[in-house]
């Protein structure tokens, strides 16, 4: 069992009340719940909360989203529901009124929505009751140091735990609580010193920060607050005004009171003032004694006096409270107004989106029409650009034919050459040589027999000596399976190869020797690739020639910005421009305020040698993004071309692009393949790239050079982004791609990119800050698209990256397997996949084709027993036929998500699953493959191509596990047109569309056939490198080592070269540049 979650939990063992110190979020959460408390602990974990409850006669409901933990969390709680709450209402799962107190031990921040589940637990709160809950600060002083310097990186655990979806400040959660109608009081905290050397909080060095910066972050009272500690109670509106109505009537009784004792002491004043005038007689006979008693009245007039005065302010309170009570009362008038007024808005709203969608649909109908006309209109402006274009096909034809002629002339002269050196003559001795090894055809020898002795005296494939006749029928029949098989070529092929090594032949081929005007490589390879497709000198005058004849002749505006370009590269540069067969174009130079006073002056002589050159010098520097953005701003072309200020542009660059226009004029984005150029001007590195692939290019940025864009596209999106320089184009085509899908791939090397100590064509990460832009496009990109993911840096391998998107929902993923006896096989890939999957929702269906091992019934059995709910199998005897045995397996399984695999496959990485349906639930996603090794550690399978030995083969055979491969393909997410079924994962409603494999393809290719027609529905296939298996490879099936299997095996595979010419022909996942004989990504030839 996996247990990797275990890490995040404390163990319910070793937890003690009085082992946690009063700084822990549980102490301060535990001292806030009373005794005998009905509990729910959201988030329970292992249940270490819990086991403290019981503790206090608490009764404890859990709910924890880890199968694994609730089970231990059983042995404390009373009950324990496993539910993702992002998707699972709490009422669904909870009774109403149940619970004393629930519990958000650091939850709410995981979750999507905190606020529904809030208002939520408001229904299973009993009457009194209340919520506790702790939540991180991201407003800790370590947090903002950290921002200061641009750092804000995510951790395994606290404050930037990589888990946590929402960040709080205190003022953020008093809203959090207030807004689904709580009373919130922030009882608590828990502390952590901002510079504190602890894994919760970024590290920071105090010496790195000026002193009053510090001082102003140390005095903000949540500066060391690690945790709030809030404790919530549930209010409503409907609540409060009863409490306000009921405090008033308080206060009016008191009031009453007040005027009735008021009233008494009057009429006592009255009584007595009655009897003072009654005695003033006898006050006046008795003067001492009348002086005593005025004395006493004075004293009672200061008494009464003072009683006067606290009895008008005893009214002046009753009033302002009346006040009071009358203001609350015009507030909640105010607001159903206020509540009133925005509802009739809202009806106004309604009413005016509503004549708003009836003048839309008007207006799109009356698009429509103008569309038709239009479309009628273009129909006939193409049939007579067609007929233009009949002609000049024409003419190109005759000028391509004398272009060939002149190319031939060439290649003889070049030839005469290298036949006066001393090579030739070596050359000519051995061909003697091979002539009387091979002999020559006589009248006596029919043509197979004198072919067939020259064959075997080359090949020493018969030797009468030491050979019966029986081994020579065997090599013979060998020999006839090959040529069925390979074909002619392939036998003529090997025939040379074998003569040329009894011979000792030296490959001294004239075709390595470099063509006069053709660049030079130290890659004997590349240098034949050049000499056959390489434009010569007559070829490129046949441009310009045809140029002038082009339909279509766009202004193609190429952008370059400068900023203390060495001289030598700037003048190249230049100089490859003015140097193009293409004559309609501009050159755009846009100069970064440099500092070498050159620059100005060859910049300014250049513009006045050629009108199309126009400069502009910018006042300040602003680096590659601003300073490409002022090159397009006075750019007039319909598309840009992007050019480095050290780079070279083919001569042939703009002519080619000029014709792809010609024939698709709707092109938004064009890119052509590259290599690079050291400083003696000689080739090396060619990339022969794929055509579009969306998935790949979010892996890497693959279109690199040379890339042409349509001008008001790039306007429409903002152009180059300020703040992504090192990988602004990146950032461009991402953002151009989403408003697009026009795409087109030029498969010619057009652009030479410098290869210097300051490039990055020299090393990947010479330029640090590039490989951070380009994993903020990627995060900016995710956002834009809707698409939740993290972008993760591949292994060994900076400015690559593979996108892990968020699973939505965990559906059901059915695991085919069919097997037939070798039990120990068997036995160790459902070994592996139950030990290692972590994915929680998944079944295996096994179909049985008719083992008759013992051991294999037995294997079998224990599945059974061991995973009774999530195994199950069921025989199909009948002779085996893949396809139908996978689609009999469809029938059986319940799942979404589809995944057949083999049965000698045993997992490597415990997340495979959940990789495969991270992609398997895009929408634009067919088949998801995985990386396959031998046992030795060596690729079996990194996706599959198209045409190579005849119909298809795998990426990279052979090649170690730890190798890059071509351009990283193996360390990167790539689109192929097919992956093997040995791992495959697609959803249902894919496989029903195109009806599932085809049962005619028994036992070859059937995968492949079926990755194609997903293709042909328009889904992308998609290899992963993050997805490691190994595989023993079809010990089940054997090998094709009878006359019936090789008859099968012929047929399966004319089936396919009739029905998918077009893809073997041509992959568009892969380069025609490259070998179709070969996995390993060689130049073809």
């Amino acid at each position: 069992m996996n247990k990797d979650w275990s890490k995040d939990y404390p163990l319910v063992e070793t937890l003690a009340e009085e082992g946690l110190d009063q700084n822990h979020s549980l102490t301060k959460m535990f001292n806030l719940i009373a005794d005998n408390q009905r509990v729910v602990d959201f988030g329970c974990a292992t249940g270490y909360f819990a086991k403290l409850l019981n503790k206090k006669g608490c009764i404890v409901t859990g709910v924890d989203i880890n199968p694994n933990a609730a089970k231990l969390a059983e042995q404390y709680c009373k009950e324990v529901i496993v539910a993702d709450l992002d998707f699972v209402s709490v009422t669904e799962i909870l009774p109403s009124h149940e619970f004393d107190v629930a519990v958000f031990g650091d939850v709410l921040e995981h979750l999507r929505n905190p606020w529904k589940i809030l208002e939520d637990t408001k229904q299973i709160l009993k009457k009194d009751g209340y919520v506790i809950a702790s939540i991180p600060n991201i407003a800790h002083g370590a947090i903002r140091l950290s921002l200061l310097q641009g750092r804000f990186e995510y951790t395994e655990l606290g404050i930037l735990d990589n888990t946590h979806l929402r960040f709080f400040t205190r003022k953020t959660v008093e809203e959090l609580f207030e807004r689904p109608g709580y009373l919130v009081n922030i009882v608590d905290q828990t502390q952590i010193g901002i510079f504190s050397d602890n894994p919760l909080i970024p590290k920071n060095n105090r010496a790195e920060f000026n002193s009053e910066t510090i001082k102003q972050i140390e005095e903000d009272r949540d500066a060391e607050t690690l945790q709030f500690i809030i404790r919530a109670e549930p209010c409503s509106i409907e609540a409060e005004y009863p409490a306000i109505n009921k405090h008033s009537s308080k206060i009016l009784e008191e009031s009453r009171e007040l005027q009735s004792q008021l009233q008494d002491t009057q009429i006592k004043l009255q009584q007595a003032q009655a009897k003072v005038q009654e005695n003033q007689l006898l006050l006046q006979e008795l003067q001492f004694q009348l002086q005593d008693t005025q004395t006493q009245l004075e004293h009672s007039q200061f008494q009464l006096q003072d009683t006067q005065a606290q009895l008008e302010h005893s009214q002046f309170q009753l009033q302002d409270t009346q006040a009071q009570l009358e203001h609350s009362q015009f507030q909640l008038q105010d607001t159903q107004a206020q509540l009133e007024h925005s509802q009739f808005q809202l009806q106004d709203t309604q009413a005016q989106l509503e004549h708003s969608q009836f003048q839309l649909q008007d207006t799109q109908a009356q698009l429509e029409h103008s569309q038709f006309q239009l479309q009628d209109t273009q129909a006939q402006l193409e049939h007579s650009q067609f007929q233009l274009q009949d002609t000049q096909a024409q003419l190109e034809h005759s000028q391509f034919q004398l272009q060939d002629t002149q190319a031939q002339l060439e290649r003889s002269q070049s030839t005469i050459i290298a036949m006066s050196t001393s090579k030739f003559w070596r050359m000519r001795k051995i061909w003697f040589r091979f002539r009387h090894v091979l002999g020559s055809l006589d009248d006596e020898n029919s043509f197979d027999k004198s072919l067939w002795i020259k064959f075997k005296s080359a090949t020493n494939l018969i030797d009468e000596n030491s050979l019966s006749y029986i081994n020579f029928l065997s090599k013979l029949k060998n020999l006839w399976f090959v040529f069925r098989t390979k074909g002619l070529r392939y036998c003529l092929n090997k025939l040379r190869e074998k003569t040329s090594s009894k011979l000792n032949f030296d490959d001294l081929s004239l075709s390595t020797i470099p063509l006069p005007g053709i660049p030079q490589t130290n890659d004997l390879n590349y240098q034949k690739w050049l000499n056959q497709n390489y434009p010569t000198e007559t070829a490129l005058q046949k441009m310009v020639e045809t140029a002038k004849f082009l339909a279509y002749q766009p202004t193609i505006s190429v952008i370059m910005p400068v900023f203390n370009t060495p001289e030598v590269y700037l003048r190249a540069a230049i100089e490859s421009v003015l140097n193009q067969a293409y004559p309609r174009w501009e050159l755009c130079i846009a100069d970064d305020y440099s500092t070498h006073n050159y620059i100005r002056e060859i910049l300014e002589d250049y513009s006045l040698k050629d009108s199309r050159i126009k400069v502009i010098f910018r006042t300040e520097n602003g680096h590659i993004s601003s300073c490409s953005n002022s090159a397009i701003e006075i750019a007039t072309g319909e598309f840009i071309a992007l050019l480095d200020h050290d780079d070279l542009l083919t001569p042939d660059a703009l002519y080619e692009t000029a014709l792809l226009l010609n024939k698709h004029p709707e092109a938004d984005m064009i890119y052509s393949d590259e290599d690079k150029i050291d400083d003696n001007r000689k080739l090396q590195d060619p990339f022969f790239k794929p055509d579009w692939c969306p998935d790949s290019f979010l892996s890497r940025m693959y279109t690199c050079h040379l890339g042409i864009y349509r001008r008001d596209l790039v306007n429409a999106i903002g152009g180059f982004r300020v703040g992504y320089e090192g990988s602004q184009d990146y950032d461009l085509v991402l953002r151009l791609t989403e408003k697009t899908t026009k795409i087109f791939h030029i498969p010619k090397i057009l652009y030479h990119w410098r290869i210097h100590p300051q490039s990055a064509a020299s090393k990947p990460d010479q330029k640090p800050y590039a490989v951070i832009a380009a994993e903020k496009a990627l995060v900016d990109a995710l956002a834009r698209r809707g698409e939740d993911g993290r972008v993760t840096p591949t292994r060994n391998c900076a400015g690559h990256y593979i996108i892990r998107y968020t699973i939505k929902d965990y559906k059901l993923v059915s695991i085919i397997i069919p097997t037939r006896d070798l039990g120990d096989i068997l036995d160790k890939c459902l070994t592996s996949i139950f030990d290692k999957t972590t994915y929680p929702n998944y079944e295996v269906i096994l179909i049985d084709n008719g083992s008759q091992e013992e051991n294999t019934a037995n294997v079998i059995s224990k599945w059974k027993q061991k995973e009774f709910s999530r195994f199950k199998c069921y025989r199909l005897d009948i002779p085996f036929n893949y396809s139908r045995i996978n689609n009999y397996a469809v029938n059986q399984a319940k799942g979404d998500y589809l995944l057949f695999l083999n049965n000698d496959i045993e997992v490597i990485t415990p997340d495979w699953i959940d990789a495969m349906v991270e992609q398997a639930q895009r929408p634009s996603i067919g088949a998801v493959g995985a990386l396959l090794l031998y046992p030795d550690n060596t690729i079996q399978h990194a996706g599959v191509i198209m045409g190579i030995g005849g119909v298809a083969g795998h990426s990279h055979k052979y090649y170690p596990a730890d190798s890059p491969g071509y351009f990283d393909q193996i360390l990167t997410v790539n689109n192929y047109s097919a992956v093997t079924a040995a791992c495959l994962m697609c959803r249902r409603e894919i496989f029903e569309a195109i009806g599932g494999f085809e049962q005619e393809l028994k036992v070859a290719f059937n995968d492949v056939d079926f990755c194609l027609k997903v293709v042909e529905k328009g889904y992308k296939n998609i290899y992963l490198p993050h997805v490691l298996l190994y595989h023993y490879e079809s010990k089940s099936r054997g090998h094709e080592d009878t006359p019936a299997k090789q008859a099968r095996f012929m047929k399966e595979i004319m089936y396919m070269q009739n029905k998918w010419k077009e893809f073997m022909e041509h992959d568009p996942c892969y380069s025609p540049h490259l070998s179709r004989q070969v996995e390993d990504f060689s130049i073809r030839i």
